[in-house]
């Protein structure tokens, strides 16, 4: 083995013993400020599609009327599953044809329909989804 290949494994070997043990080496998560803005808020009301209680990001799909009368899906993105699910969510927590309501940070991609994660959701009967 050359002096240098000796330094390089010598090298590995100390980073990955000072390494915490049990701690993911991909622990960083990307910013909601990347996708949507964070300083405007928009409100939508319409009829449960679809429910996609998973990780990384449940989403939630809704049909909205839009602009002349036409129906448009909204994409609603949450905070993991794993975390929802401590909440009390689950995969029914929202089941097709329900009618809400939800306020969020509007999707920063243009001609898009998508809401941040943490968007506040309203029941028909008036209860907020927690």
């Amino acid at each position: 083995m050359r002096l240098s290949s000796a330094f390089a494994l010598a090298a590995v070997l100390l980073t990955m013993a000072t390494l915490p043990s049990g701690v993911p080496l991909a622990a960083a998560h990307h910013s909601q400020a990347a996708a949507f803005h964070m300083d405007q808020w928009v409100e939508i009301e319409g009829i449960v599609q679809r429910w996609l209680f998973r990780n990384p990001h449940p989403v939630l799909y809704l049909e909205v009327i839009g602009e002349n009368d036409e129906p448009v899906t909204w994409q609603i993105e949450f905070a993991p599953a794993t975390v929802l699910a401590k909440m009390g969510w689950d995969t029914e927590t929202f089941l097709p044809g329900q009618d809400i309501a939800a306020r969020g940070h509007p999707s920063r991609a243009q001609g898009t329909y998508g809401m941040a994660a943490g968007a506040e959701i309203t029941r028909e009967d008036g209860n907020r989804v927690r």
